[in-house]
Protein backbone atom coordinates (compact mmCIF):
# COMPACT_ATOMS: atom_id res chain seq x y z
CA UNK A 1 0.00 0.00 0.00
CA UNK A 2 1.46 3.68 -0.68
CA UNK A 3 0.72 6.96 -1.35
CA UNK A 4 2.91 9.05 -3.94
CA UNK A 5 3.02 12.48 -4.79
CA UNK A 6 5.78 15.17 -6.06
CA UNK A 7 5.94 18.69 -5.21
CA UNK A 8 6.40 21.23 -7.61
CA UNK A 9 7.44 23.81 -5.46
CA UNK A 10 9.85 21.61 -3.10
CA UNK A 11 10.98 19.60 -6.33
CA UNK A 12 10.96 16.30 -4.69
CA UNK A 13 8.73 13.43 -4.26
CA UNK A 14 6.75 12.98 -0.97
CA UNK A 15 4.53 10.48 0.65
CA UNK A 16 4.68 6.98 2.12
CA UNK A 17 5.00 3.33 0.98
CA UNK A 18 4.17 0.05 2.79
CA UNK A 19 4.65 -3.63 2.32
CA UNK A 20 3.38 -5.87 4.45
CA UNK A 21 3.31 -10.29 4.46
CA UNK A 22 1.37 -12.15 7.49
CA UNK A 23 2.68 -15.36 6.11
CA UNK A 24 6.37 -14.57 4.71
CA UNK A 25 7.62 -17.87 3.54
CA UNK A 26 4.97 -19.61 5.49
CA UNK A 27 5.11 -20.75 9.23
CA UNK A 28 3.45 -17.67 10.48
CA UNK A 29 6.31 -15.30 9.65
CA UNK A 30 5.55 -11.65 9.33
CA UNK A 31 7.84 -9.22 7.51
CA UNK A 32 6.76 -5.20 7.31
CA UNK A 33 8.81 -2.62 5.62
CA UNK A 34 7.47 1.21 5.74
CA UNK A 35 9.16 4.23 4.02
CA UNK A 36 7.76 8.00 4.28
CA UNK A 37 8.83 11.09 3.25
CA UNK A 38 6.74 13.94 4.18
CA UNK A 39 8.07 16.62 1.44
CA UNK A 40 9.14 18.72 4.85
CA UNK A 41 12.27 17.88 7.07
CA UNK A 42 11.41 14.29 8.23
CA UNK A 43 12.21 10.59 6.25
CA UNK A 44 11.49 7.62 7.91
CA UNK A 45 12.31 4.03 7.14
CA UNK A 46 11.31 0.66 9.37
CA UNK A 47 11.37 -2.58 8.81
CA UNK A 48 10.09 -5.30 10.97
CA UNK A 49 10.47 -9.16 11.38
CA UNK A 50 8.44 -11.82 13.20
CA UNK A 51 9.52 -15.30 13.11
CA UNK A 52 8.56 -18.74 15.60
CA UNK A 53 11.64 -20.03 17.28
CA UNK A 54 9.99 -22.07 19.03
CA UNK A 55 6.17 -23.00 20.03
CA UNK A 56 6.03 -20.87 23.24
CA UNK A 57 8.75 -17.97 22.04
CA UNK A 58 7.67 -15.36 19.51
CA UNK A 59 10.75 -13.18 18.66
CA UNK A 60 10.22 -9.97 16.86
CA UNK A 61 13.04 -7.51 15.92
CA UNK A 62 12.38 -3.96 14.09
CA UNK A 63 14.64 -1.38 12.97
CA UNK A 64 13.38 2.14 12.48
CA UNK A 65 15.45 5.03 11.27
CA UNK A 66 14.39 8.53 10.99
CA UNK A 67 16.54 11.79 9.74
CA UNK A 68 14.94 15.17 11.03
CA UNK A 69 16.88 18.06 8.83
CA UNK A 70 17.87 20.52 11.06
CA UNK A 71 17.42 18.71 13.81
CA UNK A 72 18.98 15.28 14.18
CA UNK A 73 19.35 11.63 12.95
CA UNK A 74 17.67 8.69 15.09
CA UNK A 75 18.06 5.30 15.24
CA UNK A 76 15.82 2.41 17.22
CA UNK A 77 16.70 -1.53 17.52
CA UNK A 78 14.14 -3.43 19.61
CA UNK A 79 13.24 -7.07 20.09
CA UNK A 80 10.68 -8.44 21.61
CA UNK A 81 10.31 -12.01 23.02
CA UNK A 82 6.25 -12.86 23.37
CA UNK A 83 5.02 -15.47 25.18
CA UNK A 84 1.82 -16.42 23.51
CA UNK A 85 0.00 -19.07 25.75
CA UNK A 86 -2.04 -16.21 27.73
CA UNK A 87 -4.70 -14.97 27.74
CA UNK A 88 -2.74 -11.76 27.60
CA UNK A 89 0.52 -12.47 26.21
CA UNK A 90 3.31 -10.99 27.76
CA UNK A 91 6.41 -9.52 26.53
CA UNK A 92 9.98 -8.89 27.50
CA UNK A 93 11.31 -5.60 25.77
CA UNK A 94 15.06 -4.82 24.96
CA UNK A 95 16.10 -1.79 22.91
CA UNK A 96 18.46 0.49 22.12
CA UNK A 97 17.96 4.30 20.78
CA UNK A 98 20.96 6.59 19.22
CA UNK A 99 20.47 10.24 18.83
CA UNK A 100 23.00 12.13 16.19
CA UNK A 101 22.29 15.48 15.88
CA UNK A 102 23.15 17.59 13.01
CA UNK A 103 25.22 21.21 13.60
CA UNK A 104 21.61 22.74 13.70
CA UNK A 105 20.31 20.63 16.20
CA UNK A 106 22.99 20.72 18.29
CA UNK A 107 24.12 24.57 18.28
CA UNK A 108 21.09 26.04 17.77
CA UNK A 109 18.54 23.71 19.44
CA UNK A 110 20.47 22.31 21.89
CA UNK A 111 19.70 18.86 21.39
CA UNK A 112 23.24 16.10 22.67
CA UNK A 113 24.19 13.38 21.30
CA UNK A 114 22.90 10.55 22.96
CA UNK A 115 22.63 6.66 23.44
CA UNK A 116 20.07 4.85 25.04
CA UNK A 117 19.38 1.30 26.65
CA UNK A 118 15.66 -0.06 27.02
CA UNK A 119 14.42 -2.86 28.74
CA UNK A 120 10.84 -3.48 29.40
CA UNK A 121 7.84 -5.28 29.49
CA UNK A 122 4.40 -5.62 27.89
CA UNK A 123 0.97 -7.28 27.80
CA UNK A 124 -1.36 -7.37 24.63
CA UNK A 125 -4.87 -8.51 24.11
CA UNK A 126 -5.86 -8.67 20.39
CA UNK A 127 -9.89 -9.42 19.78
CA UNK A 128 -10.63 -7.59 17.03
CA UNK A 129 -12.01 -9.21 13.43
CA UNK A 130 -10.74 -7.78 10.46
CA UNK A 131 -11.57 -4.31 12.53
CA UNK A 132 -15.11 -4.69 12.72
CA UNK A 133 -16.15 -6.07 15.54
CA UNK A 134 -14.41 -6.55 18.84
CA UNK A 135 -11.39 -5.21 21.04
CA UNK A 136 -7.88 -4.78 21.46
CA UNK A 137 -5.60 -3.42 24.43
CA UNK A 138 -2.38 -2.98 24.97
CA UNK A 139 0.51 -2.01 27.47
CA UNK A 140 4.02 -1.73 27.58
CA UNK A 141 6.76 0.14 30.67
CA UNK A 142 10.12 0.63 29.64
CA UNK A 143 13.08 1.88 31.66
CA UNK A 144 15.85 3.66 30.43
CA UNK A 145 19.57 4.01 30.95
CA UNK A 146 20.45 7.26 28.98
CA UNK A 147 24.16 8.55 28.09
CA UNK A 148 24.30 12.04 26.50
CA UNK A 149 27.51 13.31 25.20
CA UNK A 150 28.54 16.92 23.75
CA UNK A 151 26.51 18.37 25.80
CA UNK A 152 28.23 21.74 26.50
CA UNK A 153 27.99 22.32 22.86
CA UNK A 154 24.19 21.45 23.24
CA UNK A 155 24.24 24.21 26.44
CA UNK A 156 23.24 21.59 28.62
CA UNK A 157 24.56 21.79 32.27
CA UNK A 158 22.83 18.43 34.11
CA UNK A 159 24.13 15.00 34.18
CA UNK A 160 25.36 13.64 31.41
CA UNK A 161 23.49 10.24 32.30
CA UNK A 162 20.05 9.24 33.82
CA UNK A 163 17.76 6.49 34.18
CA UNK A 164 14.21 7.60 32.38
CA UNK A 165 10.62 5.97 31.88
CA UNK A 166 8.32 5.07 28.83
CA UNK A 167 4.72 4.29 29.31
CA UNK A 168 2.46 3.47 25.97
CA UNK A 169 -1.36 2.24 26.29
CA UNK A 170 -3.65 2.00 23.96
CA UNK A 171 -7.36 0.29 23.56
CA UNK A 172 -9.12 0.36 20.36
CA UNK A 173 -13.13 -1.18 20.44
CA UNK A 174 -15.11 -2.06 17.47
CA UNK A 175 -18.61 -2.41 18.00
CA UNK A 176 -21.34 -3.40 14.70
CA UNK A 177 -25.01 -1.37 14.52
CA UNK A 178 -26.61 -2.86 11.40
CA UNK A 179 -24.33 -2.27 8.56
CA UNK A 180 -22.37 0.53 10.85
CA UNK A 181 -19.25 -0.12 12.35
CA UNK A 182 -18.77 2.28 15.47
CA UNK A 183 -14.59 2.60 15.93
CA UNK A 184 -13.17 3.76 18.80
CA UNK A 185 -9.58 4.22 19.85
CA UNK A 186 -7.60 5.63 22.86
CA UNK A 187 -3.77 6.07 23.05
CA UNK A 188 -1.50 7.58 25.83
CA UNK A 189 2.29 8.07 25.95
CA UNK A 190 4.40 9.31 28.27
CA UNK A 191 8.23 9.84 28.83
CA UNK A 192 10.05 10.41 32.03
CA UNK A 193 13.51 12.62 32.13
CA UNK A 194 15.60 14.52 34.56
CA UNK A 195 16.39 16.78 31.21
CA UNK A 196 13.88 16.74 27.95
CA UNK A 197 15.24 18.19 24.65
CA UNK A 198 13.72 18.36 21.43
CA UNK A 199 14.22 14.38 20.93
CA UNK A 200 12.46 13.24 23.84
CA UNK A 201 9.09 14.80 22.97
CA UNK A 202 6.22 13.09 21.69
CA UNK A 203 4.87 14.17 18.57
CA UNK A 204 1.34 14.96 17.90
CA UNK A 205 -0.60 15.26 14.48
CA UNK A 206 -0.86 14.01 10.83
CA UNK A 207 -2.86 10.88 9.44
CA UNK A 208 -2.06 8.21 12.04
CA UNK A 209 -2.72 10.16 14.85
CA UNK A 210 -4.04 13.81 15.30
CA UNK A 211 -5.94 13.77 11.87
CA UNK A 212 -6.73 17.91 10.50
CA UNK A 213 -3.19 19.23 11.58
CA UNK A 214 0.46 19.05 10.35
CA UNK A 215 2.42 16.12 10.95
CA UNK A 216 4.20 16.55 14.36
CA UNK A 217 2.39 19.69 14.81
CA UNK A 218 2.18 19.64 18.37
CA UNK A 219 4.75 18.28 20.82
CA UNK A 220 4.93 16.81 24.79
CA UNK A 221 6.31 14.40 27.09
CA UNK A 222 3.07 13.25 27.65
CA UNK A 223 0.24 12.97 24.98
CA UNK A 224 -3.19 11.28 25.35
CA UNK A 225 -5.01 10.51 22.05
CA UNK A 226 -9.17 9.66 21.32
CA UNK A 227 -10.09 9.08 18.02
CA UNK A 228 -13.89 8.10 17.14
CA UNK A 229 -15.08 6.78 13.38
CA UNK A 230 -18.52 5.95 11.92
CA UNK A 231 -17.99 3.51 9.71
CA UNK A 232 -20.50 2.64 6.42
CA UNK A 233 -19.02 -0.65 4.52
CA UNK A 234 -18.81 0.34 0.06
CA UNK A 235 -17.61 -2.96 -0.87
CA UNK A 236 -18.17 -5.99 1.68
CA UNK A 237 -15.72 -5.78 4.28
CA UNK A 238 -12.43 -4.30 3.25
CA UNK A 239 -13.70 -1.02 2.43
CA UNK A 240 -15.36 1.76 4.10
CA UNK A 241 -16.98 5.99 4.37
CA UNK A 242 -16.23 6.81 7.54
CA UNK A 243 -17.29 10.25 9.25
CA UNK A 244 -14.43 10.95 12.00
CA UNK A 245 -13.83 12.92 15.14
CA UNK A 246 -10.13 13.13 16.89
CA UNK A 247 -9.12 15.08 20.33
CA UNK A 248 -5.99 15.13 21.54
CA UNK A 249 -3.90 16.75 24.39
CA UNK A 250 -0.03 17.97 24.82
CA UNK A 251 1.62 18.35 28.01
CA UNK A 252 5.16 19.99 28.62
CA UNK A 253 6.13 19.73 32.45
CA UNK A 254 7.64 23.08 32.66
CA UNK A 255 4.85 24.62 30.39
CA UNK A 256 0.90 24.69 30.28
CA UNK A 257 -0.59 22.05 28.41
CA UNK A 258 -1.49 23.01 24.75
Amino acid sequence: TGLIGYQSINEEWVGNMGLHSQNFFGGGRELSVNYSNDGGDKIKFGISYTDILFPWLIPTLSYNWTNRETYYTEQNLDLSLTYPYMAMPPSLELGYRSIRPDSSGLYRRGIPQSDEIKLGLGMAIDRLSVMNKGFAWDISVQALRITRSRIQEAGIEESPDEIGANLEHSFKVAYPVGITVFWLENRIVGRWREVYTQEDLIPLGGATSLRGYNEDFFWGDKVILNRLEVRLPVWREKSHLFIFGDCGLSLIHISEPT
